[in-house]
């Protein structure tokens, strides 16, 4: 950008696709740079999304821990503001979603307040699989 002749300042705007808090920096040769935080947060929520890793399981033992999280169109976490049904499925004729307890769930809420919600999955195969 340019300041021009005559003038001692130039305008400009800036936008962020992540959450989170950059320092602009205006620089030019011989001069001392000028910096300014900003405070970006995450957009509406566009979607879900999981944090936790793919898993390996083994036939009737629980994977580890699922987390499911409400993501704006950039994928940052968005905090609910009210609490939010998640439904829970999957391919697998044979496989369950289950709370701490062990009982079976077909959704989770996200909370007001929060952005994430965990649940395990349970993989069970019934008679022979080729």
């Amino acid at each position: 950008m340019t300041i021009a002749s005559g003038s001692s300042s130039a305008s400009f705007t800036y936008k962020d696709a992540l959450a989170g808090s950059p320092v602009l920096t205006a620089a030019d040769s011989g001069l001392t740079s000028a910096t300014q935080g900003e405070t970006v947060t995450a957009g509406t929520v566009a979607k879900l999304g999981y944090t936790s890793s793919p898993q390996t399981l083994v036939v009737g033992l629980s994977s580890g821990t699922l987390t499911v999280q409400l993501d704006d169109a950039y994928g940052n976490a968005v905090t609910a503001t009210s609490a939010q049904t998640v439904n829970l499925t999957t391919s697998s004729t044979a496989g369950q979603f289950l709370n701490a307890a062990g009982t079976s769930i077909t959704s989770v809420t996200i909370a007001s307040g929060s952005s994430t919600r965990a649940s395990s999955m349970k993989i069970r195969w019934w008679g022979a699989r080729c």
